[in-house]
């Protein structure tokens, strides 16, 4: 493959590779950067670092095969950090006897199959590890529009506020309009990031579609549980099911996990995705109207002052309302809600969505 170099080229050129790595789109957008497009991904890759002639070797991420033994592997970068005075990247690249340079948005590293196989190991430890400490941004969700639902959920919520509970008020009361079933956590810090994951959604749409078949997506909402000791709850919230035989949620939530963390948006999580609809949550407490608004989260943090969250007894509830069923569903559309964010109506703010069967 040329490498494409040539001044006055502004446009992005096409070319073939091999038939081992099938098309690949090379092109320059700006003096000095080459774009590389695999797998519907675009990946910025100085000039000057690439050879002459290489091959695309591997689909699913960027693996350049540039000799008989040797490979380039370039991966988004996400939270690799290099450490003070580049410490940590010097330590892997001893480690591992790899060559390894750190752009703004992409990771390249040289050397054998097994050699890069080790690095990648070690920068996925040290990506995972800052990703635990980084609070999400937003979040994957299935919202849940169906309007007898959302009926049966005030009726409910008035049901609660009549029984008089000590800490039950309506400001922990989850409005009806921002009702979701969260399937997994994201870390998108820049404008960039959360353009990338919308795209990825989008990218992925065909698969999804192929992964929930052509019936439509349902769920039930039955039964009440609490996360904690029911004594001294924090969150109330519906359960959720499928109908026998459909055992679709699973399969979505394993399939976006996977291709979500391949791309470094997925905050890990060291506990299963437990489907449900939360009803009423403590976090909201004393904010002046819960169900419209924006929850404080970095900028907004001094728009409400919110005291410490004060539990709730969920005993009364759980008994009282034990065989309750909100009933069932279709699932519209998938989300990348902003966390904690939402309209006038109540309604997350979506970043972007895909529509479903």
């Amino acid at each position: 493959m040329e490498n494409i170099d040539e001044k006055n080229s502004t446009t992005l050129l096409e070319t073939n590779t091999s038939t081992e790595a099938g098309r690949a789109a090379v092109g320059r957008a700006m003096e000095g950067i080459t774009l590389l497009n695999v797998n519907k991904r675009i990946y910025r890759i100085p000039t000057n670092t690439l050879p002459k002639d290489f091959v695309i070797k591997n689909q699913n991420e960027l693996i350049l095969k540039v000799a008989d033994n040797k490979e380039i592997a370039l991966l988004q970068r996400g939270f690799f950090s290099k450490g003070k005075g580049g410490k940590t990247l010097n330590s892997i690249q001893r480690e591992t006897s790899t060559r390894i340079h750190c752009s703004r948005d992409v990771i390249e590293i040289r050397g054998t199959q097994k050699a890069i196989e080790l690095a990648k190991s070690r920068i996925d430890e040290i990506v995972n590890a800052s990703s635990n400490k980084i609070k999400a941004t937003h979040f994957l969700s299935l919202p849940i529009t169906d309007s007898h639902i959302l009926r049966k959920v005030e009726t409910f919520h008035s049901d609660v506020l009549s029984l008089s509970v000590p800490g039950i008020e309506p400001s922990i009361l989850n409005n009806p309009s921002s009702l979701h079933i969260t399937l997994g956590l994201l870390v998108l810090p820049r404008q960039e990031d959360v353009e990338g994951a919308t795209r990825l959604l989008k990218e992925l749409s065909s698969e999804i579609y192929d992964l929930v078949g052509t019936r439509t997506l349902l769920v039930q909402l039955a039964g009440l549980n609490t996360f904690d000791n029911p004594a001294s709850a924090s969150v109330l919230y519906s359960k959720v099911t499928e109908p026998e035989g459909q055992e679709v949620l699973e399969k979505l939530v394993e399939f976006l996990h996977e291709r979500f963390s391949k791309s470094r948006y997925l905050k890990k999580e060291n506990r299963p995705v437990k489907f449900h609809v939360t009803l009423i949550n403590t976090k909201y407490r004393g904010r002046e109207d819960a169900t419209t608004t924006t929850t404080p989260n970095q900028g907004d943090r001094n728009k409400h002052s919110i005291p410490s969250r004060i539990s709730f007894s969920a005993e009364l509830f759980l008994n009282k309302f034990a065989d309750i069923n909100f009933g069932t569903c279709r699932i519209e559309s998938l989300h990348i809600n902003k966390m904690g964010e939402r309209d006038p109506e109540g309604k997350y703010i979506s970043a972007g969505k895909i529509n479903l069967p």
